[in-house]
This record gives structure tokens, sequence and C-alpha cells, in this order.
């Protein structure tokens, strides 16, 4: 039972890797405070996700998420109809310390919240996050010198925040048990383990996934605080 739900959680981080390595091929993109990767040294901010927001609502994307109300509950907030964010734990951590910034606990309702959701922007953007999420290590010539914030060899580590409208992608499950953990029993590999020695544990998940329109999906490259 261990086995099995650690091989749940390894099959999660793969497509989280595999689906972000996806999202990097977005090509509208807003830098925090430059204008191109290699002028990047501040960490997400207001503006940064404003110009964002503004963006995606200028090409038209669509909303994924209603209005969440108001209530009378102490201590919660409305939410407004939102687009997806998909961001690194590490730009999770500067994101609940903006102006703005709702957590899902806070939410004046909770139906709908996923798991890894953290939060929303008060424009319309909620977030899930992932120890998977892109960076760009620091590099000389890649990435600008910079020591105030999360680097590598004092060149500043880049992080990708996808947002994304709803129809910016698109996918199909391969198979009708799509995603599963098999489990081969002591003995099943027959004359090659005659005392039934060896028993093996593992998942397979057939999936497609692929970016259908580029304009409801924007990339902010953002450091990270230490």
């Amino acid at each position: 039972m261990e086995n099995v739900e650690l091989l749940g959680e390894q099959m999660g981080r793969t497509f989280d890797q595999l689906y972000r390595d996806t999202w990097i091929t977005f090509t509208n993109t807003t830098f925090a405070n430059g204008t191109s990767t290699v002028t990047v040294s501040q960490i997400l901010d207001r503006n940064d996700l404003d110009r964002a927001y503004r963006a995606l609502m200028v090409r038209n994307a669509l909303k994924f998420t209603p209005m969440v109300m108001a209530s009378q509950n102490v201590g919660t907030s409305p939410i407004m109809p939102a687009f997806w964010g998909m961001v690194h734990e590490d730009i999770a951590f500067d994101l609940r310390h903006l102006d703005g910034f709702v957590l899902s606990s806070e939410y004046a309702g909770h139906n709908g919240v996923l798991e890894c959701e953290f939060g929303a922007d008060k424009n319309g953007v909620r977030f899930l996050s992932s120890s998977q999420g892109y960076v760009l290590a620091g590099a000389t010539g890649v990435t600008i010198a910079a020591t105030d914030v999360k680097n590598t060899g004092g060149f500043a580590d880049i992080y990708s925040v996808f947002i994304v409208g709803r129809d910016f992608g698109g996918g199909v499950s391969l198979a009708g048990d799509n995603g599963r953990v098999i489990t081969q029993p002591l003995g099943s590999a027959g004359s090659g383990d005659p005392l039934e020695m060896r028993q093996t544990m593992g998942w397979k998940k057939y999936d497609s996934r692929v970016v259908l329109n580029q304009n409801f999906a924007q990339e902010i490259q953002a450091a990270a605080s230490l």
C-alpha cells in the first residue's frame, strides 16, 4: 500500500514536468523589470500580474471559473471570475505576500477548489503550485548577475509563471484505464524466478497534450526571493 501511494505521487510529479515542458513553448511573455530573460532580476510584483492579466483580456481569453460571491463569514473574500495560473513553490511564497492576494482558505466558498490551489489574485487568477514548476537555473550569458534573489553561481534563477484561459490547450487520454499502478506478484516471472523471490510494481500512463491557442496563454518570467 505504501509503494502504491509513492508510485502515484511519482506519476503525478512526472506529468507535472511533462505538461510544464509543453507550457514553456508559450510565445507571449511578460518580463519582470525587463524586456528579455537576461534582464530579469526582480521578484514577481503587482505590476507583472496586472500586465499579464491585461494581455489575456485584450486577446479575448476566456475565464475558467465563475465569480465566488462574498459571504457573511468572518475573514473571507469574494473571488473574481478567473483564469488559472501555475507556478513553482518558490513563486507561490512570493505571491502570498502581494497586496490583494487571497489565500484559498479565505475564499467565501470552497466548491471547486483544487488540491494544489493555494490562492487567487484580486484581478481574477487562481493559482496552483508544484515543486516541478519551470526554473531556468542562473547561467552566464543567459541570466543576469544577481545575488539578492535565488541564484546559481551568482546569476539569477528565472521562474516561469503560466497563466491560461479556457481552450488554450487540449488533450486526450489514449487508453481506457489511463494511469494505473501495475503489480506483478512473486513467481510471476515463471522460470525466470524459480524460487519466487521477485515481485515488481510500476505505473504507466498514456496521455497527449498540446497548446491550441497561444493567444489564450501568457507567461511571466520573474526571479524568486531568497
